[in-house]
């Protein structure tokens, strides 16, 4: 199983969608520009986006 972030509209998937296929399937949807492999976020970029997003909430007062 490969993940793929979804780039152009595919079925039910929107742009920005992450999902689950088969190899060989997901090698076609990136073959054919609809999707992009995804590599997922470490738990260090995840704390540091959280941290981001706080502290723009905060400037917006």
């Amino acid at each position: 199983m490969k993940l793929v972030k979804i780039t152009r509209h595919h079925g039910r998937y929107t742009p920005g969608d992450v999902a689950g296929f088969d190899d060989e399937r997901a090698q076609t949807l990136i073959d054919s520009g609809i999707a992009e492999e995804h590599v997922p976020e470490t738990k260090d970029d995840v704390k540091a986006a959280k941290g981001d997003a706080t502290k723009a909430a905060a400037a917006k007062g």
